[in-house]
């Protein structure tokens, strides 16, 4: 049976997480403080510490839900089990993953081919007119050689459907070495060793919501030791926004991620369960749908925007940040809303039977 608690602060933490995805893809590179070549600035400081520090729990976290889902309500994998498993996520991931990458294609197709915007609206695609079967392969895996599909941000799909492949021998690792799988996994995505077709990160993720899955447990920390993962959490935040340039800091990033994923769920637990906070159905309701469609119209507000604001502005810059943010965020629990009011079939079938 699952985690009642842990239930309601996967319920809560969809959208806050979802809205620091939208910012990662909100970043403008024009003030990126990581890159040598470019000088420092408020503006970039700002953007890096939200897009980059703020953020950096968010994936790691889905995944762990992912895995924790997957195997929290089962008592064993048998195959009748996983069978049943593999059905529910071809509607949830699969479907979904296959028509919103082919619906971006179409909207660049659109984009190219009336030419109400640039050539392609990210500058760096193909004319849809001209590709050829193994772009159209690659619409749906690594887009013209690159590591996303069309629909960028949807990597995590496509990385989470072959981890469920992949879940009965993840099961059989963790039910014959427990805890101690999830340490060699974690040791290898934490010296940055990684395959081509799954990383590491997501095999440790997964594997390490699965572990709390398959054993029952909640994976929220109680007492003093969550207050102390705050107060460290913070620290690591500071000093990484500190030392955002330093020789080590791929590898203090992911220490901070792994003290943040616990001190995030045991702040949300407090809030919820003290403090009583709630985020309405309207807003976590619409969490994939903002997560389906918030890349492409970001590049399009943020495009038309600097039609409006120079890039040297630095504030200015800082506005068109938090602002396409704001929209993409408030548009999509909209267009999702009245997609669900007035097209239930097709909200159905876009957002994965959700």
């Amino acid at each position: 049976m699952m985690d009642n608690a842990m239930s309601k602060v996967i319920q809560f933490l969809r959208l806050p997480l979802m809205v620091t995805i939208v910012m990662i893809h909100a970043y403008i590179k024009e003030y990126d403080i990581s890159n040598p070549e470019i000088p420092y600035s408020f503006m970039g400081a700002v953007q890096y510490f939200f897009s980059n520090i703020v953020s950096q729990v968010a994936i790691p976290m889905f995944f762990c839900f992912s895995g924790y889902l997957f195997f929290a309500k089962m008592q064993r994998l048998d195959g009748q089990t996983y069978w049943n498993k593999l059905k529910s996520r071809f509607h949830s991931l699969l479907v979904p993953y296959v028509i919103w990458n082919l619906l971006y294609v179409f909207i660049y197709y659109v984009a190219q081919a009336t030419s109400l915007m640039p050539a392609d609206l990210s500058g760096k695609h193909k004319l849809v007119v001209d590709y050829t079967l193994y772009d159209w392969l690659s619409v749906f895996w690594n887009i013209h050689g690159g590591l996303f599909p069309m629909d960028a941000p949807l990597w995590f799909i496509r990385d989470l459907m072959l981890a469920v492949l992949l879940a009965p021998l993840l099961y059989f690792c963790l039910t014959k070495l427990k805890y101690w799988f999830v340490f060699l996994l974690g040791a290898l995505w934490f010296c940055g060793i990684s395959g081509q077709v799954l990383s590491s990160a997501t095999f440790f993720y997964f594997s390490l919501g699965a572990y709390y899955g398959i054993y029952k447990k909640s994976m929220i920390v109680s007492g003093k030791i969550g207050g102390v993962l705050l107060v460290v959490y913070a620290l690591c935040m500071a000093l990484e926004m500190y030392f955002y340039d330093g020789e080590y800091i791929a590898y203090f990033r992911r220490l901070c991620v792994i003290v943040g994923i616990y001190a995030t769920l045991f702040l949300t637990d407090y809030l919820i369960r003290v403090k009583s906070w709630k985020i309405s159905h309207f807003w976590s309701d619409s969490s994939f749908f903002i997560y389906a469609y918030h890349a492409v119209f970001l590049v399009m507000l943020q495009k038309c925007c600097f039609l409006f604001v120079s890039f040297q502005n630095e504030y200015g810059a800082l506005c068109v940040y938090f602002f396409s943010v704001a929209c993409a965020v408030c548009l999509g629990a909209v267009l999702n809303w009245l997609l669900k009011k007035m097209l239930p079939r097709v909200a159905s079938v876009l957002l994965g039977e959700r």
